[in-house]
């Protein structure tokens, strides 16, 4: 049962194809979470960027990040691939570009809690690359 002071491990997986503008952020927002038991698998597709780079850098930084080769088949087969080598209790999914807020994952155990829930998604914010807020998407 998942309670406020919830320790369950959430398995954090991000697809990575191109995406060195944003993933800093983007890692930086999962890092941040205010609950922190937590594991970020990235799996990376070959990016001709400096995704890589990115990604060693934060690895050797912080245990809880580590990467994995995708197989190049668009980012069902690189969730696939996140979901069979995660290690949560709960699965958290993420795209590269992506922001989190630091309490979504609490937040997200304590909605699921609340209401007897197995699943849970969210609203998402739309921004535009300067960073402002163009529009809400409803999920």
């Amino acid at each position: 049962m998942i309670n406020k002071n919830n320790s369950s491990l959430v398995s954090v997986i991000i697809p990575v194809l191109n995406s060195a503008a944003f993933l800093r952020d983007a890692i930086d927002s999962i890092l941040s979470q205010t609950h922190n038991n937590l594991e970020l698998i990235i799996i990376y597709d070959n990016s001709y960027d400096t995704s890589l780079d990115i990604i060693k850098e934060y690895c050797s930084l912080d245990s809880r990040v580590s990467y994995i080769n995708g197989d190049n088949s668009g980012i069902s087969s690189a969730l696939d691939i996140g979901i069979k080598i995660s290690n949560g209790t709960f699965i958290a999914r993420m795209d590269a570009d992506d922001l989190s807020e630091a309490n979504r994952i609490e937040d997200q155990l304590e909605h699921m809690e609340k209401n007897n829930l197995d699943i849970c998604g969210g609203h998402n914010l739309l921004m535009d690359r300067a960073g402002k807020i163009n529009g809400i998407s409803i999920v």
